[in-house]
C-alpha cells in the first residue's frame, strides 16, 4: 500500500488542525493573561519558567507529560528554535 497514505489520513489531519487551534488558543489566554502582545519565544519561555501555566498547557492541550508538551511546542514554530532570546533563558538556567 501508499505509505504516504498512512502519514496524512484525515484523522491525522484533524488531529494537526485541533492541536494547531489549542495552542493559538492557549498562546492567545498567555497574552491576555500577561497583558502584553507576546511573540511564540517568549510565550514559550513564560510557560517553561511557569510551573502552573506549564500544568495549564499540558492539561489543555492532553498531553502525558512536560516533555513531550515541551517538545510539540517547540516543533509548532521554528522561530523558538532560532530565538536568541531563549538561547540566552536557557544559558542563564544552565551556568
Amino acid at each position: 500500500m501508499n505509505e504516504s497514505f498512512f502519514e496524512k489520513s484525515p484523522l491525522d489531519e484533524l488531529e494537526y488542525l485541533e492541536y494547531h487551534d489549542m495552542i493559538l488558543n492557549f498562546c492567545s489566554y498567555v497574552c491576555i493573561l500577561k497583558n502584553k502582545k507576546m511573540n511564540f519565544p517568549s510565550i514559550f519561555v513564560t510557560v517553561i519558567e511557569d510551573a502552573t501555566l506549564m500544568r495549564i498547557y499540558v492539561d489543555f492541550c492532553g498531553f502525558d507529560d512536560d516533555r513531550e508538551a515541551v517538545l510539540e511546542f517547540l516543533k509548532f514554530d521554528e522561530s523558538i528554535v532560532k530565538s536568541k532570546f531563549l538561547k540566552k533563558v536557557i544559558n542563564k538556567k544552565i551556568f
